[in-house]
């Protein structure tokens, strides 16, 4: 979901689901949901199954992105929300901003 034309603030919401708890988060204040896309389940080797549902709000010209993971079991969520953190802050997508008050930060 990422596009170089958007500009990022930063902010990324990383919440880890099992199973099919794949309800849909609710618009945060003063944003507007711009694109939303969900990944089938598959299975991938050292991660177990996996499936993905991605949303992104714009406030102004920011950009606020949430990824939510769909694992078979708590190991295998925990190897995959590793690599994606892993990823964004190496690759530059994101920079790593603090979160009071959300849980795992």
């Amino acid at each position: 979901m990422y596009n170089k034309g958007w500009r990022y603030l930063g902010l990324v919401c990383f919440v880890m689901s099992l199973g099919a708890m794949a309800m849909e988060p609710k618009t945060p204040a003063g944003t507007t949901l711009i694109q939303s896309r969900k990944a089938k389940p598959a299975v991938l080797r050292g991660f177990g199954r996996v499936g993905a549902n991605g949303w992104l709000w714009r406030s102004g010209k920011d950009c606020y992105g949430l990824v939510r993971f769909n694992c078979q079991d708590v190991p295998h969520a925990r190897i995959v929300a590793s690599k994606y953190l892993e990823d964004l802050l190496a690759y530059g997508a994101v920079k790593e901003v603090p979160a009071s008050g959300v849980k795992g930060t």
